[in-house]
C-alpha cells in the first residue's frame, strides 16, 4: 500500500478499536487506516447484537437487563436505541402523509412537573411557567392504529 502523503511504500501498523487494519508510512512516520477494512459508522458492536438488543427492548426487557444478559454497555443500548428512534421519525415524516381517518379515540393524561399547580402557588412560583400541572393528549386512529 502507497502513503498518501508521499507516495512511498507502507507497512502495516496493527489494527485500531473497530479492528481496521493500520499503517505506517516509514518515510514521513505518518499513520492511517485502510479505506478498504474502515468501518462506515465506527461501530465496534456487531449489527446481529445490535438487532438482538432492540428486539430484547421491543419485548419489554429493561436496558439493565439487556446490558446483563448481552455483556453491551447501558450507554451505547441507548444511544442506538435513540438512534433508531430518530431514523423512525424521519421515515415517518417522509412517508406517512394524509392518511384519511373516519374514527379516532382521543385520551389525556394528567402528570406534574416538580410540583401541582396548588403548591406552585402556595409557593408564589405564578411565573415559572414549566412547573405545575402537565396535561399530555394523545388521539388515535382506529383503523390504522397510528397516533
Amino acid at each position: 500500500m502507497l502513503c498518501s502523503i508521499c507516495q512511498s511504500e507502507t507497512r502495516k501498523f496493527g489494527r485500531n478499536k473497530s479492528g481496521s487494519q493500520r499503517h505506517r508510512c516509514d518515510k514521513c512516520r505518518k499513520t492511517f487506516t485502510d479505506t478498504a477494512t474502515k468501518t462506515a459508522d465506527r461501530r465496534r458492536l456487531s449489527e446481529e447484537k445490535l438487532i438482538i438488543a432492540l428486539r430484547m427492548l421491543l419485548e419489554g426487557n429493561s436496558v439493565r437487563s439487556t446490558q446483563r444478559l448481552l455483556g453491551i454497555d447501558k450507554d451505547t443500548i441507548i444511544r442506538n436505541l435513540v438512534e433508531v428512534g430518530e431514523k423512525c421519525g424521519q421515515f415517518l415524516a417522509r412517508f406517512v402523509k394524509d392518511v384519511p381517518t373516519n374514527d379516532v379515540q382521543a385520551d389525556e393524561t394528567w402528570s406534574f412537573v416538580k410540583c401541582k399547580d396548588r403548591t406552585r402557588r402556595l409557593l408564589g412560583l405564578d411565573d415559572w411557567a414549566e412547573v405545575g400541572d402537565a396535561w399530555t393528549y394523545v388521539a388515535i386512529d382506529r383503523q390504522t392504529k397510528l397516533v
